[in-house]
């Protein structure tokens, strides 16, 4: 697997269900979390950040647009710190990491500034 050449600037929380198979999931470890390609509404795969403790994914407003995804409500959302962003929610999504489908996704659209820098180093987990 080749390494990625793109910030990983999106989020996806991943939900386990302990009566489903095992899979591996190949990502990569440079930013010190675990980052997989992941394909939103069938388009092109992007890196996103796996999150197991958020509440819902955070798509970029360009990754977004490209894959023809619109945000209906509009809402302020904020981090760990003071500063917020102006996110605008999608229903409906389907989010697929190679053989691994996740089908009626919520996200928040939000301007991330995808892409902007370089990553690499692949490391591969046992998803169960």
């Amino acid at each position: 697997m080749k390494p990625w050449r793109r910030l990983p600037v999106l989020l996806l929380c991943v939900s386990v269900n302990a009566a489903q198979a095992s899979h591996d999931l190949f990502f990569s470890f440079t930013t010190r979390q675990p980052i997989v390609q992941v394909s939103v509404n069938g388009g092109a795969a992007v890196p996103f950040v796996v999150d197991t403790g958020a509440t819902i994914h955070l798509v970029d407003e360009e990754v977004a647009r490209q894959a023809r995804v619109t945000g209906t409500s509009n809402l302020q959302m904020h981090g760990g710190g003071q500063a917020g962003v102006q996110a605008h929610i999608a229903e409906s999504l389907t989010m697929t990491v190679g053989d691994l489908t996740w089908a009626e996704q919520r996200a928040a659209i939000v301007p991330l500034g995808y892409p902007k820098r370089s990553t690499s180093q692949d490391c591969s987990a046992r998803r169960s």
